[in-house]
């Protein structure tokens, strides 16, 4: 079985270049369009079973193990969204968008917290281990909903 440090670690150039890219275009919750098409064709690329315009510009990636027998999956979740603030860095890769950038690190969840890298890594292990990863959900919007509106009523 493949390390998957290893294999992750050898497209590290690949993957920094997303991140910046992503970076340098922030998109606020429900506006991740551009966002959501390079995670798209990504995950097309490395031929993952995919969802997309969950809730808008959400997606559901879907791997699917040898066996289903225990009846158990993993679940993965990253954010796309960016906040809506001025980006004041001077490095090259800063937000193009005046008032939104990526300053809580959703562009490095959609890059490498395990889900577009370790889909890569679970599909080619799948070859000798049973892996199943049914749902990975690439979330939009988390910055700016109003969450009060989920809460339950009040029961008294």
């Amino acid at each position: 079985m493949t390390n998957p440090v290893l294999h992750i670690s050898g497209w590290h150039a690949e993957f920094t270049a997303l991140r910046r890219d992503l970076h340098m275009h922030p998109e606020l919750g429900f506006e991740e369009h551009r966002t959501a098409k390079i995670v798209s064709e990504r995950l097309a690329a490395f031929g993952i079973e995919h969802h997309a315009g969950i809730g808008r510009t959400g997606i559901v990636a879907v791997v699917h193990g040898r066996s289903n027998a225990s009846g158990r999956a993993v679940g993965l979740r990253a954010d796309m969204d960016a906040l809506p603030m001025q980006e004041e860095n001077g490095f090259a890769h800063k937000s193009r968008y005046d008032g939104r950038m990526h300053g809580c690190g959703h562009d490095g969840h959609t890059t490498m917290e395990s889900v577009i890298q370790a889909l890569d890594w679970v599909v080619q292990q799948k070859k000798s281990k049973v892996y199943n990863i049914r749902v990975v959900n690439l979330w939009f919007g988390v910055e700016g909903i109003r969450w009060w509106w989920v809460r339950p009523a009040s029961t008294s």
